[in-house]
């Protein structure tokens, strides 16, 4: 139906259509077939189907409708202009084709109509007044669209809706007292009712940490959303379990690496290590199926080479599913790291032998023993990668490696190509191709004068030109790009590192029993209104907040944006929009 009125097909054409149609279902039969009965059961079947495309087309008259068939943005706001205040957000909202409901928002989305996208948002995130109530989309617009921030998230040009849909959600206020003014954020429903949805992945905030772009995390709204669950309890519960981990590593470093030799006590700290290991490895698995019962579990896609996809006729399964706990590389590591752990413990001699005597450990056991404290020890990173410089340092890190690598294979490539012609050459300490590579990557490092001596003329030569390639010329090289990426990384790994604090966030979330979850989320109080100023109570539906008064300077502050019309207040008429373009939007105190 959508498509017909997309084309301009009018109910006027269904008469001369069915003519049509009868006529050519006459021929197809024949004259013989056609008798008076199926001409009758015919023309009934044509009835029912012309009245039902009828009135989808008479429904595509509607101004909405109409607007958003021919991307026509005045058609958009003028069907607002004529809708009562009391009606407008469904409006907004919903369209009705023939009894299928279609989203507006959504609709414009879709076809890439971004301009009567922002409008709609806009409109119904506007807050407007008149004598008796306030009018505020928001609650009207979560209700509908449950999913709008994974729909925004997940579009790739729609970073500029995200962004007006969260300054929809923020009302500042423009009187300043001692140096601080109201903020009212209306974040119910990004901070998600654990009765309606207990789980914690399908949250706003777990939405924006695995698929928001990273500059949203620099929105007031997304920072007070976070700063809301890591106060309450993200925070705590972090730096809880990373103790517990903590004090696991440093137990195991007393007695596996500072007294490795020594039996006696240190065999009852070893012990009490290979159990804190026990509790940790089968509450990460405990954890991890009971996220899988409860489907707390992500796709994880799998791609294959094309000969093992033409050997299994491409029935090896596309994704595999994980559950969320295992997403986190940190538990991946570690799962395997305690499990090691458990073995270097429980084989040890400290614990069958009650002498303080030697510690005697094998050379299997010994390398388990270095690669578990290898590990353990780097887990100490994931504490410091909520530190935003210590994340931020890390972050360009990983950024710059895969400059660094190309980098590294491009010098092998020089080193191995002079390697072989030294060797060719014959010059001392340079007999084989092997001890080549191996001189001049000691020479590069070390800068190795007697080797350059030894070479001969030709040689040194050789090992000339090499060192002036690599430390003049590909060094140098490197260093410019790795500054002009950490320039630009510069300006981002701040954000990066709020999105990480995210994710934690809805980690630890997800661990809370669902009984503590309500609890908190009665307790931010969002059904209680919010006062625009002292007696006047605005909406519900978020918290307030008393900032400093330099947040004027920031772009996102828009002192006062309630439109207040002092006209009619009848539910059923539109709003007064002569007026509201006369005079310019004023407080109740003017």
């Amino acid at each position: 139906t959508i498509r017909h009125i997309k084309y301009g097909v009018k109910a006027d054409y269904a008469k001369a259509f069915g003519t049509a149609i009868l006529r050519g279902v006459k021929n197809a039969i024949g004259k013989e077939e056609w008798t008076a009965e199926t001409q009758a059961a015919w023309e009934m079947l044509w009835d029912r189907v012309c009245n039902c495309l009828t009135r989808c087309l008479n429904a595509g008259t509607n101004l909405v409708i109409v607007s958003l068939v021919n991307g026509d943005l005045e058609k958009a706001k003028e069907a607002m202009d004529c809708a009562p205040r009391g009606e407008r957000f469904d409006t907004l909202t919903r369209v009705d084709v023939n009894g299928e409901v279609l989203s507006p928002l959504y609709w414009a989305i879709r076809d890439g109509m971004r301009d009567i996208a922002l409008f709609l948002l806009e409109d119904l995130l506007t807050i407007r007044a008149d004598r008796h109530s306030y009018y505020y989309g928001r609650e009207k617009l979560f209700e509908t669209h449950p999913d709008i921030v994974e729909v925004l998230c997940k579009d790739p040009g729609a970073e500029e809706l995200m962004d007006t849909l969260f300054n929809g959600l923020m009302w500042h206020s423009d009187q300043v007292n001692q140096g601080k003014l109201r903020v009212n954020y209306y974040i119910k429903e990004l901070y998600g009712d654990p009765e309606k949805d207990p789980n914690a992945w399908l949250s706003a905030l777990a939405t924006l940490s695995l698929h928001g772009p990273p500059t949203l995390f620099d929105h007031p709204v997304c920072v007070k959303l976070l700063q809301c669950k890591w106060n309450a309890f993200g925070q705590i519960m972090f730096f809880g379990i990373q103790s517990f981990y903590c004090v696991i590593t440093i137990l195991y470093y007393a007695a596996f690496v500072v007294n490795d030799e020594r039996c006696g006590a240190n065999g009852i700290v070893r012990l009490i290590v290979g159990v804190l290991a026990v509790i940790a490895v089968t509450s990460q698995c405990i954890l991890a199926v009971s996220q899988i019962r409860s489907g707390l579990t992500a796709s994880v896609p799998v791609s294959y080479p094309d000969l093992v996809n033409r050997i299994t006729c491409n029935r090896l399964p596309s994704e595999i599913v994980v559950p969320r706990t295992l997403m986190n590389i940190w538990n991946v590591s570690r799962i395997p790291a305690f499990v090691m752990l458990c073995y270097v413990v429980f084989s040890d001699t400290c614990l069958t032998s009650a002498e303080d005597g030697m510690a005697v450990r094998s050379e299997h056991g010994s390398t388990m023993a270095s690669l578990v404290a290898l590990v353990v020890g780097l887990q100490l990173l994931e504490v410091f990668m909520l530190n935003p410089q210590v994340a931020s340092l890390m972050l360009l890190i990983q950024n710059l490696l895969p400059d660094v690598a190309r980098t590294l294979v491009l010098c092998m490539i020089f080193i191995c190509a002079f390697a072989g012609a030294l060797t060719v050459y014959k010059a001392v300490n340079f007999s084989t191709l092997g001890e080549s590579v191996s001189n001049l990557i000691s020479m590069l490092l070390s800068l190795d004068i007697g080797l350059v001596e030894d070479a001969g003329a030709y040689g040194a030569v050789l090992i000339t030109i090499l060192v002036v390639i690599i430390q003049c010329a590909v060094f140098n090289i490197l260093i410019a790009q790795l500054v002009n990426r950490t320039a630009s990384i510069a300006q981002w790994s701040h954000l990066m590192v709020q999105k990480k604090f995210a994710y934690v966030c809805v980690e630890m979330e997800s661990l809370l029993p669902l009984h503590y979850r309500i609890k908190l989320f009665k307790s931010m109080g969002f059904d209680e209104p919010l006062d625009f100023e002292v007696g006047d109570d605005g909406p519900s539906g978020g918290i307030q907040e008393l900032e400093p008064a330099s947040i004027r300077s920031d772009p996102k502050y828009q002192p006062d944006r309630i439109l207040r019309y002092t006209g009619v207040s009848c539910g059923t008429d539109p709003w007064d929009l002569d007026e509201d373009e006369d005079e310019e939007p004023h407080s109740d105190e003017d």
